[in-house]
């Protein structure tokens, strides 16, 4: 999958603010794997009050993902 490609430029951002560089090419299933990652312990990592708002951020880029 080409994550450059299916996310929005609003998704880009959010995968940048959590440390993930997008680059226009095919990533393998463990690179998606590593990003998902990436995300859930940046929410985990957030503020017990904001994990459920930073949830709802990431639930499209959650989407893409599987």
């Amino acid at each position: 999958m080409n994550l450059f490609n299916e996310c929005t430029t609003n998704d880009i951002k959010l995968l940048e603010d959590v440390g993930v560089k997008i680059e226009d090419r095919e990533c393998t299933t463990e690179e998606l794997r590593k990003v998902e990652l990436q995300i859930t312990d940046f929410i985990m990592s957030s503020s017990k009050k904001d994990i459920s708002s930073i949830t709802k951020k990431y639930n499209h880029i959650f989407d893409i993902l599987r």
